[in-house]
């Protein structure tokens, strides 16, 4: 059973973080819930999460019964299950697929990829820094300053790729980017 962060399934699902905290408080299964004391963070499988939304709305359909207007058919029911078990495959598939990223992978890539881009900028300003100094034409500076910042992100951009490839393939990334 695949688990998931509250921000992760409210993203997932389309709903704001705060309507899946009244979800949970209304009797919404958890696998496992947060616990600040402890740094514990939530853990929600979406196929529960679901199923739950599932049994409440057919829960609602019966109790509207009582001839105020709200009462829909069999028919409707029906075909509301039919499109939240139809969200739930689609959901399913996007996490089989890989077509999804999990928030805490693109932080990850991201903060690789801003380091990569620090260090090819420190590395850039070293070899300006050297260059410089025997230049004399404006122009002539400014170009190397261009191909060698240029340079860096290129570097950065391929770090970035690099972990995206290894992510399809289902490799672990390392936490900061290869030389």
């Amino acid at each position: 059973m695949q688990t998931h962060s509250l921000m992760e399934v409210a993203g997932l699902l389309g709903v704001n973080k705060t309507t899946l905290q009244t979800w949970l408080s209304q009797g919404c299964p958890a696998v496992e819930r947060a616990d600040r004391a402890t740094g514990k963070a939530w853990k929600i499988c979406i196929a529960d999460v679901m199923a739950w939304r599932i049994e409440r709305a057919i829960a609602n359909v019966v109790a509207a019964g009582g001839g105020d207007g709200t009462v829909i058919s069999k028919e409707e029911a029906d075909r509301r299950r039919s499109v939240a078990l139809a969200h739930m495959a689609e959901i399913d598939l996007d996490e089989r697929l890989k077509s999804v990223v999990s928030r805490e992978d693109a932080v990850a890539d991201m903060s690789a990829f801003c380091l990569a881009i620090k260090q090819q900028g420190s590395n850039a300003f070293s070899k300006i820094a050297t260059r410089a100094a025997t230049m004399t034409l404006p122009g002539e500076i400014d170009r190397m300053c261009q191909a060698e910042w240029n340079r860096g992100m290129g570097n950065a951009q391929e770090e970035l790729r690099r972990r995206w490839n290894l992510r399809k393939e289902g490799k672990a990334t390392p936490d900061f980017p290869t030389e």
